[in-house]
Parts: C-alpha cells; sequence; structure tokens
C-alpha cells in the first residue's frame, strides 16, 4: 500500500539526519531528534533538533507523528552509555563493568522513552525499533512496559518491535 507523502516521521537518535534526509528526499515529512548536540550542529538542517527524547514535550510540544522510528535506541548497552558514560569512563575503556542498578535505571529510561513517544504518535500511529545487538546485550522492550505505556504489540522479537497506538 503506498503511504501519502504528507506522512510525518520523527527519528529518534537520528545523529546527523542521513535517514531523515533520505526519508524528507522519499517525500516524507520527516524530522529527528538527539541527545548529542555536536552531531545536530554539525549537520546544520533545521528539521533536526537537539533534545532528550524522554522528553519529546520540551521539543515537540504537542505535535504528533504518523511514525516513530528508532535504531539502536531501545536496548540497554546504548541506555546506559548515555546515562553513565562519564561514571564509567566508557569514552576511555573499551569494556566496563555494570551493575544490576545501571541495568534498572536503563530499563527506566527505555520506559519513559516509550511513554514520550507515545504521546507524540496519532492515533493508529507505529513506533517500528531496531537494533544492532551487541554480545550481551537485548532490545529491552518488554510487552509489559509497552502495554502499560498504551501501546498494542504488533510485533516483537529481540532485536526489532512495531509498535501500535490504539485508534
Amino acid at each position: 500500500s503506498e503511504t501519502s507523502p504528507a506522512t510525518s516521521v520523527l527519528e529518534l537518535g537520528c545523529s546527523d539526519g542521513y535517514f531523515v534526509g533520505w526519508l524528507r528526499k522519499e517525500g516524507y515529512n520527516a524530522e529527528g531528534v538527539d541527545i548529542d548536540e555536536n552531531a545536530i550542529i554539525r549537520s546544520d538542517k533545521p528539521y533536526l533538533h537537539h533534545g532528550d527524547i524522554t522528553c519529546l514535550d520540551d521539543i515537540f510540544d504537542g505535535r504528533t507523528f504518523n511514525l516513530i522510528v528508532a535504531t539502536g535506541v531501545f536496548n540497554i548497552g546504548t541506555q546506559i552509555y548515555y546515562l553513565f558514560k562519564e561514571e564509567l569512563g566508557m569514552d576511555k575503556k573499551g569494556t566496563v563493568e555494570t551493575t544490576p542498578e545501571h541495568e534498572k535505571a536503563a530499563l527506566e529510561n527505555i520506559e519513559k522513552i516509550l511513554k514520550s513517544s507515545f504521546r507524540h504518535l496519532k492515533p493508529g500511529g507505529l513506533l517500528i525499533t531496531v537494533d544492532n545487538i551487541m554480545p550481551g546485550d537485548y532490545t529491552a522492550i518488554s510487552p509489559v512496559a509497552a502495554s502499560r505505556a498504551g501501546y498494542v504489540i504488533v510485533h516483537s522479537i529481540r532485536q526489532e518491535a512495531i509498535l501500535q497506538k490504539p485508534k
């Protein structure tokens, strides 16, 4: 089925916006958001935004999207990195020791991202996530957390999930 070019898409963790740029060339009304302010500044694109994806309200106020996509966002390793990189010296070491408390905080952050994304999806809109899993890592969208946020779970396996906001 064809998608309307007016379809609005938000990429979480867009980095320098390569994928968002491609979507825009394909006719989608695409925007991106990333916590890395330097990546957003380097890209110098008005459709890319710096901000915390646990608080999309701060960036997009009440705006909603047909589709929210994310690659490499909803996994434990990524979340521990962004929450604890300084504390654990993650940019200086190849491997780090994490604790169950680090993992718990990462899971709580993922649930915040799920809830934030839900508020910015149109009714019937989809959140699609794909993760490149490192050994020992896993995608951390639990069906329980997704249901608690209000999603219908369309598809969920170890490396990917499709969640829908009810119509």
